[in-house]
């Protein structure tokens, strides 16, 4: 048992004075109160979707929230309200080179506080509540002992350790941190750390519960150290409102799994190749608004390229509510990067890279920390950038994406090195490459696809592609690119609205087919709208031309053809609707026709007419249709 002892720390922590440096003004906290700039997006008005951007925002949210009551609940155990009474309840107040202790019994032997100044070590043998408050730019506590849970209440606390974590709790049990409603708390760490197993400026060895509506602001600046780390699990509770700035390594990092249920969480990472969010494990969205920026570049380390990601997964990533803001600014870097499957199931995510490719090795700046070895590039020694990117299967069923990739060659907005699965959604990309790239396969059986390509392909399956249901429209840019692109590879249109243009065009496999399709190929004028009618003069559906080719193809496919019909092709129709997505309209009132284009009969579930681009995609074995006849409207 230990005695009861308040004692200098001297032989418990190596202490070593504050330096100026550690407190660089070169971060503006949040205030908790409004938006910076408040990202937005604006849909169905061409490409206008663009323009969106992605801020910090501090603005509070409103969250109800549920405790779970059932002791057999997965969760049960990370709420504090539902932890037996908190016998032992100490009050820590610190100053500039003192910790005031209230709340304790002197004969108590299960609790041992040694302190050195604003530096305070609790050895505690039984679970304790800590209610912190105060300031001091030279203090820091640490928990030890016993295997015991604690919970930590910030209640106005101002405090920076410039030789180590601010906040720590060395043993395996949950750490509850309480940021209280109405106050506003800061928490730095040194940039040199005296003691390297510490982690970050605040530490759990167990799992770190977050939760309260008060504001709390973390800064990380040890070399190789994080903002926020658990060796267990980080779960963000509803209504909470963190700020996290990270200049060495990464904001948060919880090693077995990060589970953010809501609360409003606003990450900047500025060092090389850092993360916002980071775990060796499972990562779940299911509510709360979490913005992410990135602007570090690339390294290379241990014969391997690395970048930024907003969000790093070695595990499954899902996402069933919520809100994603991801702002990635430096080579190579990424929004979402996980090695196993991705879920997104609903929320509203919006990324944004803007960062080149990274090259080790190459001309290219980006502070690779081995040093420039020459040689020619290879997929070994370069990363490029990514909107949201899995080495396994990528499923989208639910919600509202936007992925913007702007940075040149590898530029891609959403990857899976296997199959992307679309059930369900809103997915709206626009990338200087592929906006959509599937390894294996690529299958869409509902939800709305949007892909804008400038500099190469809207959608790309390396392996076979599938569309039964749901609304597709992808445009790519001139010859040799297309706006749908499967190789060789089996193509099949069961049903669904598909419009691809580009240069050129995967043929789909008429064999495999149930819907017919419409290839037309010939020069194409941005703003032109092309309309398809049939033989009782009925819109079919129209588009609007994205861009100028001189030499376009463009796919067709709707479910009011039907095979042997004749259908009817013109320019610069007037027409009204309600139902565009990125200029293509499914109903609409005709009110001119413009210009004849041509007539096609569907006598085989593919039909190519016109003067159609390169690209002999799809199996050319399973027997596209001969051109049709385009003489005129009879």
């Amino acid at each position: 048992m230990y005695t009861k002892l308040l004692i200098p720390i001297g032989m418990l922590l190596c202490f070593v004075a504050c330096t100026k440096d550690d407190e660089s003004d070169d971060f503006t906290f949040a205030n908790g109160n409004a938006a910076t700039n408040v990202a937005s997006l604006t849909v169905d008005a061409g490409d206008d979707f663009e323009m969106f951007s992605v801020e910090l925002n501090a603005a509070a949210l409103a969250e109800a929230e549920t405790i779970p009551a059932d002791a057999t609940n997965e969760s049960y155990e990370d709420y504090v309200e539902n932890e037996d009474a908190w016998k032992n309840n100490f009050t820590l107040t610190f100053t500039d080179n003192d910790v005031a202790i209230e709340g304790y019994d002197e004969s108590d032997t299960d609790f041992l506080f040694a302190k050195d100044g604003a530096h305070l070590t609790v050895i505690a043998q039984k679970k304790a509540h800590y209610i912190l408050k105060g300031a001091s730019a030279d203090g820091s506590l640490t928990i030890m002992g016993e295997e015991k849970k604690a919970w930590v209440e910030l209640a106005g606390l101002t405090l920076t350790n410039p030789t180590g974590s601010a906040l720590q709790k060395l043993v395996d049990k949950r750490m509850f941190l309480t940021v209280d409603d109405g106050t506003a708390n800061t928490l730095c760490d040194g940039s040199i750390y005296t003691d390297d197993t510490q982690k970050g400026t605040v530490y759990s060895k167990g799992k770190l519960i977050i939760n309260g509506t008060g504001l709390l602001n973390i800064k990380s600046v040890g070399t190789n150290k994080n903002g926020l780390h658990s060796s267990d699990y980080i779960r963000f509770r509803k209504n909470t409102n963190i700020g996290i700035y990270a200049t060495t390594k990464n904001a948060v990092r919880g090693v077995d799994g990060i589970l953010i249920d809501g609360g409003v969480l606003n990450i900047t990472v500025s060092s090389a190749a850092g993360k916002g969010l980071s775990t060796d494990g499972y990562m779940e969205v299911n509510g709360g608004r979490t913005t992410v920026i990135t602007t570090g570049g690339g390294v290379y380390e241990d014969g391997e390229t690395s970048a930024c990601a907003c969000i790093k997964t070695d595990s499954i990533f899902r996402m069933n509510a919520g809100e994603l803001w991801l702002k990635s600014t430096g080579q190579g870097g990424k929004g979402i990067s996980s090695d196993q499957e991705i879920y997104l199931n609903g929320g509203t995510v919006r990324v944004i890279t803007t960062g080149t490719r990274y090259t080790y090795g190459s001309t290219s700046s980006g502070g690779g920390r081995g040093g420039d070895m020459g040689g020619s590039s290879s997929s070994a020694n370069r990363t490029s950038p990514k909107g949201i990117k899995g080495d396994k299967n990528l499923y989208i069923s639910g919600g509202d994406i936007a992925v913007r990739c702007t940075g040149g060659e590898g530029s891609e907005g959403i990857e899976s090195k296997a199959a992307v699965v679309i059930s369900g959604g809103v997915i709206q990309a626009s990338c200087y490459d592929d906006c959509i790239n599937a390894k294996s396969s690529l299958g869409v059986s509902g939800g709305k696809v949007y892909a804008y390509s400038s500099n190469n392909d809207g959608i790309d399956s390396n392996g076979t592609l599938s569309i039964s249901d749901g609304v597709v429209v992808a445009s790519g840019t001139n010859t040799p690119e297309e706006g749908i692109d499967c190789d060789q590879n089996n193509f099949v249109i069961t049903g669904g609205y598909v419009i691809g243009v580009g240069g050129a065009s995967s043929t789909p496999t008429a064999s495999s087919c149930t819907q017919p399709s419409v290839i037309y190929g010939g020069s194409g004028t941005q703003g032109t709208v092309v309309t398809l009618v049939d033989a009782n003069g009925a819109h079919v559906l129209s588009y609007t031309i994205p861009r100028t080719y001189s030499q376009m193809t463009m796919l067709v496919s709707s479910p009011s053809l039907s095979k042997d019909n004749t259908y009817y092709l013109y320019a610069g129709a007037t027409l009204t609707g309600t139902s565009a997505f990125h200029g293509l309209l499914t109903d609409g009132s005709l009110s001119s026709l413009g210009t004849s284009l041509g007539s096609a009969t569907l006598s085989s579930m593919v039909v190519t007419v016109g003067n159609v681009g390169g690209g002999m995609g799809g199996n050319p074995m399973g027997g596209g249709g001969m051109p049709g006849d385009f003489g005129g409207r009879k």
